[in-house]
């Protein structure tokens, strides 16, 4: 039985440890001129001035009173564009509106995006327990190959960080054409 994970797949990219995520992640934004990311250990909303976050997912187990205790979500530019990175964090508690709020205990840059692929992050399995992998795979395809993934890595739920996963790990349902 293949465990649900979140895994993001995409063109190399390290998947960078909590101590290196400042440094690591800041060269990856700055070449891509995006604003400064977010801190481990800050809380999300709200994200840093010129960030946004418009997709995400809960990583437990489906089904379980621990299934949204920890979740991943995706960091844009305010102004619009595709995903700079994805942070993963542990529910702190929930806003006034009953919105979660993230306690951040990773960060990931995720690379230029090609117009012929998208990151999928919510419907990607792995038979290693514990993962959550995401990828950044081609539209219409629903296995992850060297032909239709160009990035891949896993959440680990339990330590909350970032771990490289091989794209042939990975299976995604694709909803796109």
């Amino acid at each position: 039985m293949r465990a649900a994970l979140a895994a993001v797949i995409l063109t190399a990219s390290p998947a960078l440890a909590l101590d290196d995520v400042p440094r690591g992640l800041a060269s990856v934004v700055a070449a891509r001129q995006a604003p400064a990311l977010l801190a481990i250990g800050s809380i999300v909303p709200p994200y840093p001035d010129g960030l946004t976050s418009l997709g995400g997912a809960c990583v437990g187990p489906a089904g379980s009173a621990t299934e949204c205790a920890v979740g991943i979500g995706t960091l844009e530019p305010a102004a619009g564009g595709a995903p700079v990175g994805i942070y993963a964090g542990r529910q702190a508690s929930d806003d006034e509106t009953g919105r979660p709020l993230w306690i951040v205990t990773a960060v990931i840059a995720v690379p230029t995006i090609p117009e012929d692929r998208f990151l999928n992050y919510s419907t990607c399995r792995t038979e290693r327990a514990g993962l959550h992998p995401i990828a950044v795979m081609r539209s219409g395809s629903g296995e992850i190959t060297p032909e239709s993934g160009a990035w891949t890595a896993a959440l680990d739920r339990d330590s909350g960080r970032f771990v490289e996963i091989a794209p042939a790990a990975v299976t995604c349902e694709n909803f796109l054409p």
